[in-house]
Parts: structure tokens; C-alpha cells; sequence
């Protein structure tokens, strides 16, 4: 058995309109993250996980005039604003990732359940659970709390784990889990027909987990449409305002448009607040499919930055594993900026296959409306902590210089608007922070367009620069690579 504590932040969560599980968190406190309900799971392996609360948390009681002054500013704001009115925005930071892998040597077939739970007095609650249709990669996102984890093959399909039906099984019962911000990774879960007995075990039948409506359980590498509605506006706007709804109904992945092509160099696309995939179609009608093939890291941007940047390594790394690739270049919008640079900071020496990272619009600085709104909102949406200008997250994206062997760009716009809260901006964010000097001095080269904030991903001058450097960029390391190979005479 492992445990690990998790980091959090916030005390209580609002009830959702939908029939959930209700799971209870460190004290006395309630969090609604689970997507179904269920209870009694029978034997099996486990491990345990066991997360500490920290910091604190905001609910609707006690709006101020300040919380109304912070209100109007924000609706100055337009395009892929940091904050934007939005139903309901009762949201805490009271969750976290649980990672693994699921390895079989079960020679049955069925899809494979994994499911967290908790010890009750009337039983065991499930606080998350995923279906996958093979062994792999798995995330499930869990309250605050101590869990077990147990993964088996479901032959009936009927979401019950049964007697007859293999199990998981860990490797090493004693080993630790990975821990870093807002995910922990367990050890490899083995599924194996032996189901060896284990002292600990919770034995006896329950009741079903309960079959869901819809399953979204999405492997790493999924080929999706951009028109799917998947990728609606709607989507996107939920990730950012409620960041526990869109993980727990949509997930966070790494979507392709095709099938993996190992002649064609990955470029992997994230988005920034409030955004989608489908934001990036005209870079996708321009680029040179024959050469490219386009990657979307799809995750909530109200989440976390630092926990989405580490997620993001989880997800390139299972690809890695499966693929093999051996080169891949970051495009990103905004905040999708902050995530790429965040990840190449803490994982870029151990991931050196980014060529190429070419950020578009990004609050360098941060953006002091998301540090008023951390001093002063009733409701804090969890980005908000790293978009401070004089927060950890920024401070630490610095604390090393970009990777060697990455080609860093910097597109910005100039394109702004009269707005009292930030002068000289690109309609969005100030130039202060987009041309942030920390960032400009790993920068090989930077552009200023006459556009503002958003229109910065349509117009035709933009895409001629990026497919120019992009087209570079390939033709490059394909003779690095071919001189690398040319035999010495």
C-alpha cells in the first residue's frame, strides 16, 4: 500500500444538479466531484492515497461592494479575458489528478475498470472511476481525502467487480507515489487472472458502480473532428468557470485529427482561457499536412496552470512510450503559453524532443486584474493564484533558462483598446506582460502584428510568419538528422 498527500485549496464545493456521489473531504466539509454514484465494491488490490488539506477556500455568503467594483472592471474585458461573467462561479481548487498505468497479463478480455474509493462505516464510496477499453495510461480526478485504488477487468460489462473477474495487482505494495502539483502518480497497476489474496482486502459483493449515461473516459492520442461539439465554445467556457465539471464530464487530453504518422513531425496546439481546439482552424487549414500533423492538449483553463502543465507531461510522456517520436514543436495562445513554458522549465531535461516552441499573445507578467481578483472576489477561479504578477508559478517558470536546443518565438499584439484597467494592451492583456523581459531574453526572435488579443489567431500575416518559421524549423532538423546518419568517410 502507498499514500500521498495531496495539495489543495478551498473548503466546500456547491451542490451540482445531477446525481453524484458525495465524498467526504479532510474535516467536516462536502465535495461533489464524483461523476457517478455507486458504492460496494467488492475484493481486490489496493493502495491507498491520503491527501492533506492547505490554504482556503471562497463560497457565494458575504458579496461586498469590492466584490461589485471587481465585477464591472471585468466586464471591460473582452475575447479570451482572464474573467468573464459567467453563470455560477461558486469554484474551489478542492481536487486533484490521480495518475497511473494499467498494465495486463490477464489473457481474459473486457474492458478495464479503475475506480477510487473510500472506506465508510455503511460501506465504500467511489469517488471516481474510468473505463478503458485497453491497458494504458488512466487520470481520475478525486476530493481531497484517502483512497484505495482497484482496477479489474469487467468481462460482463456491468460496472460490478466480481469474484471471478481479474484484478489488479502492484508490483511493489510499498512504493511511493510521484508527487507534484495537483496530480500524483501511482505505481504501475498490474491486472493478472492469479487474483492473489491480500490481508487487507475488503472482501464481499456490492452493488454496481452505476452505469452512466455517457462514458467519458478518452484514451491519449483520441482522433477527434474540430467540429465536433466536443470543441463548442460552450466547452470551453465550462473548463474555465468550472474546471471540476469540465474534468470530470470531458477530461483533459492530448486529441489528434488523424491517425499517428511517424513520417510527420507532431505540433502540439494549446489554447489559452476560455478556449478550444476549434480556435485553432485557420493554423490547421494553413499548415503543410504532409509534412505536420496536428496535436490539441484540451484541458479546463480555470484549473490550476502549474497542475495543467504537469498533466501535460503525464499525457507527452504515455504518447513517448507508445509512438516513439522523436521530435515535436508547441504552438500556444495565452495562457497555453504559460502551461508550455512551465512544463519545459520542470520536465525539459527530461523530455528533449521539443524542437520548436512559438507562443502567441502570452501574459508573460502575469495580469494584476487576476491578483485584484485573488485579493478581493468572493470567488476565486484557481488560475488566478498563478496569473499574478508577483505569484510562485511566474516566479518559478523563470528559475531556469528555456532548454537547450529549443528555438523559442514570441508573437504579440499591439492592437488595444482605451481600457483603464490596462493601458498600452493588445485588447486582452498589457504589452507590459506580453513583452515581459524574462521572457524576451529566451527568445530567438519576436514579432509585434497590428492585432489584438484574439484576431491574432485569424489573420493571414500571422499565419505567413508561423508557417514560415515552422517550415524552417523542419527542414532544419531533417538535415541535422540527415547528417547525424550520413556515414563518415
Amino acid at each position: 500500500m502507498w499514500n500521498a498527500s495531496l495539495p489543495v485549496n478551498g473548503k466546500k464545493m456547491p451542490r451540482a444538479k445531477r446525481k453524484l456521489l458525495q465524498v467526504p473531504s479532510c474535516g467536516d466539509q462536502w465535495f461533489s466531484a464524483a461523476r457517478h454514484a455507486g458504492r460496494g465494491l467488492g475484493d481486490g488490490d489496493r493502495t491507498a492515497v491520503h491527501c492533506e488539506p492547505h490554504g482556503m477556500g471562497f463560497s457565494r455568503n458575504g458579496r461586498t461592494v469590492r466584490a461589485i467594483l471587481f465585477l464591472a472592471a471585468v466586464a471591460l474585458m473582452a475575447g479570451c479575458s482572464l474573467m468573464r461573467p459567467y453563470g455560477q462561479t461558486d469554484i474551489s481548487a478542492n481536487y486533484n489528478i490521480l495518475a497511473g498505468n494499467i498494465r495486463s497479463d490477464s489473457t481474459r478480455t473486457g474492458s478495464i475498470v479503475v475506480a477510487a474509493y473510500e472506506e465508510k462505516r455503511d460501506g465504500l464510496d467511489v469517488a471516481d472511476y474510468a473505463v478503458l477499453h485497453e491497458s494504458g495510461p488512466f487520470e481520475l480526478m478525486v476530493p481531497r481525502g484517502s483512497y484505495h485504488v482497484l482496477a479489474f477487468r469487467d468481462e460482463n460489462e456491468d460496472l460490478l467487480f466480481e469474484a471471478n473477474e481479474a484484478r489488479g495487482i502492484f508490483a511493489d505494495h510499498r512504493s511511493q507515489c510521484m508527487e507534484v502539483d495537483g496530480i500524483s502518480v501511482c505505481p504501475d497497476i498490474v491486472i493478472s487472472d492469479k487474483n492473489e489474496i491480500i490481508e487487507d482486502c475488503p472482501f464481499g459483493l456490492g452493488a454496481p458502480l452505476g452505469t452512466p449515461e455517457k462514458i467519458h473516459t478518452r484514451p491519449t492520442g483520441e482522433i477527434a473532428d474540430l467540429q465536433s461539439q466536443l470543441f463548442d465554445e460552450k466547452n470551453g467556457i465550462q473548463g474555465y468557470w468550472s474546471p471540476e465539471d469540465f474534468l470530470s464530464e470531458i477530461g483533459a487530453n492530448i486529441v489528434f485529427l488523424e491517425a499517428y504518422d511517424p513520417e510527420k513531425i507532431p505540433v502540439l496546439f494549446i489554447h489559452g482561457a476560455t478556449g478550444t481546439p476549434r480556435g485553432w482552424r485557420r493554423f490547421i487549414e494553413s499548415m503543410d499536412r504532409t509534412r505536420f500533423q496536428p496535436w490539441f492538449y484540451y484541458y479546463p483553463s480555470g484549473a490550476p496552470v502549474k497542475s495543467m502543465s504537469n498533466l501535460l507531461f503525464w499525457k507527452l510522456l504515455n504518447l513517448r512510450k507508445k509512438y516513439g517520436f522523436s521530435s515535436v514543436c508547441i504552438t500556444a495562445h495565452s495562457m497555453g503559453g504559460l502551461i508550455a513554458r512551465s512544463f519545459l522549465t520542470d520536465f525539459g531535461e527530461r523530455f528533449p524532443f521539443v524542437r520548436l516552441f512559438l507562443s502567441i499573445s502570452t501574459p508573460w507578467g502575469g495580469d494584476k486584474l487576476a491578483e485584484y481578483g485573488v485579493q478581493q472576489s468572493p470567488v476565486v477561479i484557481p488560475c488566478w493564484y498563478d496569473m499574478q504578477p508577483d505569484g510562485d508559478f511566474l516566479k518559478s517558470i523563470y528559475e531556469r533558462p528555456m532548454p537547450e536546443g529549443i528555438d523559442f518565438y514570441l508573437f504579440f499584439g499591439y492592437r488595444g483598446n482605451r481600457n483603464p484597467f490596462r493601458s498600452n494592451n493588445d485588447r486582452t492583456i498589457s504589452l507590459a506582460s506580453l513583452l515581459d523581459q524574462r521572457s524576451q531574453s529566451d527568445a530567438k526572435m519576436i514579432f509585434g502584428f497590428n492585432e489584438d488579443h484574439d484576431s491574432i489567431l485569424f489573420s493571414n500575416e500571422v499565419l505567413l510568419k508561423y508557417n514560415t518559421i515552422l517550415n524552417t524549423s523542419h527542414l532544419k532538423k531533417r538535415r541535422k538528422r540527415s547528417n547525424m546518419t550520413e556515414p563518415k568517410t
